[in-house]
């Protein structure tokens, strides 16, 4: 083979020379495995601003698995780049996992018109179990003081029926007096009137000897 000098030089092989141009163009693939290790960085940092926005919370969790698959298909394709896809497999694991709490969150707390709307219910059962606990105390009251007049009448009635202390004795001597001799009615309340008890006491003491 002759060069443009005119000298000669050796001929290479057709295939070894397309070889060696393969060799030296650039690759494509290494350009994109670069690029799944950057989406899934910045793919992780989107998801983590997502996840701690309430209102976009419920969406996070779509950029948080795309940061993770990018990473891992970053990870398993190529042995450059891995630091990337290693942050961005982080990010988007947190990102999934804070979108899961701040959602439960929102979902979870109430809202101040809920807050707001149950107070005036709160009070209505408030005053509706104040005007319960008043309604069961009066009747309670009510029922004892019944049982407690009951109790005083009762009382009253046996006071009555046995008689006072006086009463009491006046009936003792009636019968002291029966016991030795006999009287007639009058004599007998007269017998316990001259002793010192007043009519009343006297004729209560008679009567109930059953004279």
């Amino acid at each position: 083979m002759r060069s443009a000098d005119g000298i000669d030089q050796p001929a290479v092989p057709t295939a070894l020379a397309a070889t060696a141009t393969a060799t030296m163009s650039p690759e494509t693939p290494v350009k994109k495995l670069t690029d799944y290790g950057k989406r899934s960085l910045f793919v992780g940092i989107g998801a983590l601003v997502f996840a701690v926005v309430p209102g976009l919370s419920f969406i996070a969790f779509i950029p948080a698995l795309g940061a993770i698959i990018f990473a891992l298909m970053a990870m398993v394709r190529s042995t450059n780049y891995k630091g990337k896809a290693l942050a961005g497999l982080i990010m988007g694991a947190v990102a999934l996992f804070l979108s899961i709490i701040v959602s439960t969150a929102a979902v979870g707390s109430p809202t101040a018109d809920d807050a707001s709307s149950n107070e005036p219910i709160a009070a209505e059962e408030q005053v509706e179990l104040s005007e319960e606990d008043a309604a069961a105390a009066e009747a309670e009251a009510a029922a004892q003081a019944e049982e407690d007049a009951a109790a005083a009448a009762e009382k009253a009635a046996e006071e009555a029926a046995r008689g006072t202390v006086a009463q009491q004795n006046a009936k003792g001597s009636a019968e002291s007096h029966l016991d030795y001799s006999s009287f007639s009615r009058s004599g007998l309340v007269d017998q316990l009137i001259f002793e010192g008890f007043t009519p009343d006491e006297a004729n209560y003491g008679v009567s109930q000897t059953g004279l």
